[in-house]
């Protein structure tokens, strides 16, 4: 019996780590070093998940409504200005 629970215990223990580093994996592509900041927007969940710093794994996840706030809350991207986001208008 304690043999099946350190069993059941460590299935279930593999599985939560393994479920937790594919939650944490980093958004870097290794083949392009030299890319933009990691800017990624989600209308499904009207999130935005954005680099503060130039570090790649300085990754934040914030409420879509950064967008027109006016301030410039994520890393310096060129893809990404406040005034120009088309959705504004509907928050």
């Amino acid at each position: 019996m304690l043999h099946r629970l350190l069993l059941l215990w460590m299935i279930f223990h593999g599985i939560l780590l393994r479920s937790s580093k594919a939650i944490t994996k980093s958004f870097v592509n290794s083949s392009m070093l030299d890319m933009r900041p990691t800017f990624v927007v989600n209308f499904d969940t009207s999130t935005v998940i954005c680099q503060h710093s130039s570090h790649p794994d300085d990754l934040h996840l914030h409420q879509i409504s950064i967008l027109c706030d006016g301030e410039q809350d994520c890393y310096s991207n060129p893809a990404m200005h406040d005034e120009s986001f088309p959705y504004c208008g509907t928050f």
